[in-house]
């Protein structure tokens, strides 16, 4: 969980290190130890009410996500079946009360293991007729109506182990906005003390590879990482498909419809119009092309590509212009713009 400013900090620290005294170096010539900025350092997430697509439901529920992840809850009464094909126990729950740990305990417990491995099983009747509701709208196609089963679970859960399945489920149907956002939230003190090796399929959960078929196919195409697609995709729209920004920005890859009509000629989609950004594929086809187009424009330099891809190629220029002069982390700093820094 290092933030860019610990990264960047112990970069210029590096390099400063020959002109500094030997008290000093020793200071922080331990490059193993663990460094983070704050305990929940990753609920610092961009909000859901910078959409019009918003609703106070979806608050609500993010807003009681954040307080579970400051209140580990844990049910160890719960048995554990394959989630491949759960089982969902229909017997009344009487009280289902989970009890509250300390985070030291929780984060000190042992890592639960993989979604494949692990599954859980819900005990609660109203819960258990939301998530088989969900289910037979997944196996008739109509993912979109499934999820929002699924968020009334989320809504009503503050259980783990349910929490772990509705990551799954999240992410058959598409929805990897709800899924990463569990992922990072919920699980955000599990993953920093087990850390990648330890817990690594929440770390997969909360920076998935989402459409991944169109990501590779479209980062091939125009010779840019995936990589750095799942990275413009996460911070710009954090996986939503149907987000439009206050500014007109549309879909997965928030690309303005000026500059996505320009690149659709340029990718031969004669009938394109701004609507289509929000179809996942076109999303991040036209994302990827434009991308590949800053890519050769900066040389490149991703800080470069990735201020430009936010504030416009001119603006960068103009940057450059300025201060251009300076090493990449002084530059970020210089930069006006909030949001592009």
């Amino acid at each position: 969980l290092i933030g860019y400013y610990s990264v960047a900090a112990q970069a210029r620290l590096k390099k400063l290190e020959k002109f500094l005294p030997k008290v000093i170096r020793l200071a922080y010539a331990d490059s193993s130890r663990r460094i983070a900025r704050f305990t929940m350092a990753e609920t610092l997430v961009p909000p859901d009410d910078f959409t019009p697509n918003s609703g106070d439901e979806e608050k609500e529920s993010e807003e009681t996500l954040t307080a579970n992840a400051m209140d580990s809850a844990s049910d160890e009464n719960e048995n554990s079946l394959s989630t491949a094909t759960p089982t969902l126990d229909e017997q009344t729950a009487t009280g289902e009360e989970e009890a509250d740990v300390t985070a030291t305990a929780e984060e000190g417990a042992e890592p639960s293991a993989t979604p494949e491995e692990k599954g859980s099983t819900f005990k609660d009747p109203k819960l258990v007729k939301r998530f088989e509701r969900a289910r037979d709208l997944m196996i008739l196609g109509l993912n979109d109506w499934a999820k929002w089963d699924l968020f009334d679970i989320e809504r009503k859960t503050r259980n783990k182990e349910y929490l772990k399945t509705l990551i799954q489920e999240y992410q058959t149907v598409e929805n990897y906005h709800r899924s990463a956002y569990i992922a990072q939230v919920a699980f955000g003190q599990q993953r920093a003390f087990h850390g990648i090796d330890g817990l690594r399929y929440m770390w997969e959960a909360a920076y998935p590879k989402a459409y991944s078929g169109p990501v590779k196919k479209y980062s091939q195409t125009y010779s840019v990482p995936s990589e750095l697609v799942w990275g413009i995709m996460r911070a710009e729209s954090i996986y939503k498909k149907d987000v439009v920004s206050p500014v007109g920005a549309l879909g997965l890859m928030q690309v303005m419809p000026g500059t996505a009509q320009r690149i659709a000629k340029m990718v031969g989609e004669k009938n394109f119009t701004a609507r289509d950004l929000l179809d996942p594929d076109m999303a991040i086809k036209i994302g990827a092309r434009y991308l590949a187009r800053l890519d050769g424009k900066f040389e490149n330099n991703i800080p470069l590509v990735a201020a430009s891809y936010n504030a416009g190629p001119h603006r960068v220029k103009s940057w450059l212009a300025s201060f251009g002069t300076l090493d990449v982390d002084e530059f970020v700093e210089h930069i006006p713009f909030l949001e592009t820094r």
